[in-house]
């Protein structure tokens, strides 16, 4: 068992009588980690623990949630993902560079929807080492870098976008 609170949206505030006792792999379930569309498989354990590992997945407006930062072991997810039919991939199943939770969705979206994963990836790492381009500018407070990188971000997610969706009307 951990602790952890549920976040109510924007602005959300956790204070210390908000945490609750939770099972691990309800961090899982609330988070909507496991999402399955077609394929009913799942990360490898390894994914899985980095993620819990974490202790927050953000959801913006629609809140979020805090966790006790943990690991779980095999037996207990295996159980878990037995309990909803599903089937846990190994870890040689998958692309070696699938190291987090993100990876692991681009890379669903291929099992899934056929979204090429190598270059869906390329997109993801663009946006990705933007944005954090991006909070660093800001951070030193520079406004022209962080609207100029602002403006390339845009650019490449409308890319990424019209690649995703070409990809996805092949369905």
């Amino acid at each position: 068992m951990i602790k952890a609170v549920h976040l109510s949206g924007v602005g959300g505030d956790p204070d210390d009588n908000d945490w609750e006792p939770i099972e691990e792999t309800d961090v899982i379930k609330f988070n909507w980690l496991l999402h399955t569309k077609k394929s009913n498989v799942y990360p490898p354990l390894k994914i899985i623990n980095e993620y819990l590992s974490r202790g927050i997945n953000e959801h913006g407006m629609s809140g979020g949630m805090f966790w006790e930062p943990c690991q779980i072991d095999y037996e207990k997810y295996q159980s878990y993902i037995q309990s909803i039919g599903g089937k846990i991939l190994d870890a040689n199943e998958i692309p070696e560079d699938i190291t987090l939770i993100e990876h692991w969705y681009l890379y669903k979206y291929e099992i899934e929807c056929n979204i090429p994963y190598a270059q869906n990836r390329v997109y993801w790492n663009r946006t990705h080492e933007l944005r954090e381009k991006i909070l660093a500018a800001r951070s030193i407070h520079d406004q022209e870098l962080a609207g100029n990188l602002e403006l390339e971000y845009n650019k490449a997610a409308t890319e990424s976008g019209n690649f995703f969706r070409e990809h996805f009307k092949r369905q």
